[in-house]
């Protein structure tokens, strides 16, 4: 019986020093000074390319997402979406698009001018949906900051991202701004117009 305890305790005490051995490495490896995934230049990628299929938001393999040139650098998303969507879902989704294209391309690559191209495709066949929405956008950094700054207050586009690499709560809530109040369709009518300008 008491072979049967002393075994019983042994077992998982050897495992938990062994996982207690391997974060102590993992520490020891990372250091004190180690960064967060996404801190300082860990945030940029070599192409726009990478980054995005690094955050599975948009894939080639579904034809939601695809590098038109680099450079000058023109990108196309393409939300799938159902020919019942309503036409306000289709719309928010394509304008989404644009805004998830032109600021991740400026917060995770060396660019500092896009052209993002979004329309919608088929979500059960990749093809462009018929009737979607579309819009083409062609701004620089500065532009782009210039426009989000008065909305969220940012003197920088990596503050729009946190260390995880995920957009902030005050950019989310600007981008899933369906009802107006955070002024989501007036940011949007502003990068339309700048990028025509």
């Amino acid at each position: 019986m008491k072979n049967t305890a002393i075994k019983a305790f042994a077992i998982p005490f050897f495992f938990s020093l062994l996982s207690t051995s391997a974060y102590s490495s993992e520490l020891l490896q990372y250091g004190d000074n180690e960064q967060p995934p996404c801190a300082g230049e860990k945030r940029i990628y070599p192409s726009i390319a990478e980054a995005i299929e690094d955050f599975g938001d948009y894939y080639p393999e579904n034809n939601s997402f695809k590098l038109i040139n680099e450079k000058p650098l023109k990108v196309r998303l393409s939300p799938p979406a159902y020919k019942e969507d309503t036409a306000d879902v289709k719309e928010h989704l394509v304008k989404r698009a644009i805004v998830y294209g032109v600021y991740r391309t400026f917060i995770n690559s060396n660019n500092d001018k896009v052209t993002v191209v979004s329309y919608l495709v088929d979500s059960s066949g990749g093809k462009k949906l018929k009737g979607s929405p579309e819009y083409t956008v062609t701004l620089t950094e500065a532009q782009a900051l210039t426009i989000v700054s008065k909305y969220v207050p940012v003197t920088n586009l990596s503050e729009l991202i946190d260390d995880q690499c995920s957009f902030t709560k005050e950019f989310n809530e600007l981008r899933y701004d369906d009802s107006g109040k955070k002024g989501f369709n007036k940011f949007f009518a502003e990068l339309i117009k700048q990028s025509k300008a």
